[in-house]
């Protein structure tokens, strides 16, 4: 429990960090507020869709395996999205 809820914190701390740079990403790239709405659809459905296909992916390769490759991804994204 204490794991799914470190994770869940996380997605909610990533979605945050999206909402709060919305408003640099609508001056630096002049998009507009629909443009900034489907700036945050994208990254959601990006996210939805991603979910899926890992669900999938941890049936058929072992759920360990899976929950070890994304804690790997998940980490190197948030480092490349940090130093960018």
């Amino acid at each position: 429990m204490l794991l799914l809820t470190s994770v869940e914190f996380v997605v909610f701390l990533e979605v945050s960090i999206v909402n709060v740079a919305l408003p640099t990403l609508g001056v630096a790239l002049a998009f507009t507020e629909t443009g900034l709405a489907w700036v945050v659809n994208a990254y959601q459905l990006t996210f939805g869709g991603f979910q899926l296909v890992a669900g999938r992916a941890a049936d058929l390769l072992g759920r360990r395996r899976m929950f070890q490759a994304g804690i790997a991804l998940f980490t190197v994204g948030s480092l490349v999205c940090g130093l960018a």
